[in-house]
Parts: C-alpha cells; sequence; structure tokens
C-alpha cells in the first residue's frame, strides 16, 4: 500500500506507512 498522508508541520509533509496485521 502506498504511504499515508498524515499531516504538514513546519512546512514539511509527514507520511506513514499503512501496517496491514
Amino acid at each position: 500500500m502506498p504511504p499515508l498522508d498524515v499531516g504538514i508541520e513546519d512546512g514539511i509533509s509527514y507520511k506513514v506507512l499503512r501496517v496491514v496485521p
């Protein structure tokens, strides 16, 4: 699965990988 957009902090967007149990 593609990374999930989490949000923007200090002008930098950060993503997290979706973890499938």
